[in-house]
């Protein structure tokens, strides 16, 4: 079922981890019947969106510490090749821009 989402060659533990949530999710129970361990983990958000997500993440070497937004500022650190265009305060927008400057 996972590549319906377009996820391919995934581990066994991965595959695991998503079809758990798929499955919840495609329920049609009334009530929120979910595991407290997968309450804690997606409280409201949508389960198969960030148990994707986490994937696509892991396999980049991206961790994030939440899935909110703030305005608040935030300090990014880089090193190697191209960590110059991280230094100092970066507009969040910039980020994205200068990481495909730095793969393309």
């Amino acid at each position: 079922m996972c590549e319906t989402f377009g996820l391919k060659n995934l581990t066994p533990e991965e595959e695991a981890k998503l079809n758990k949530v798929i499955e919840y999710t495609l329920s049609t129970q009334p009530t929120d019947t979910r595991p407290p361990e997968l309450k804690k983990m997606y409280g409201t958000k949508n389960m198969v969106a960030n148990a994707s997500q986490t994937i696509i993440a892991q396999r980049c070497g991206i961790t994030w510490t939440s899935f909110g937004h703030s305005g608040a500022a935030v300090k990014t650190t880089s090193i190697g090749p191209g960590s110059d265009l991280f230094a100092g305060q970066t507009d969040n927008t910039d980020i994205a821009k200068n990481l495909r400057s730095l793969l393309c």
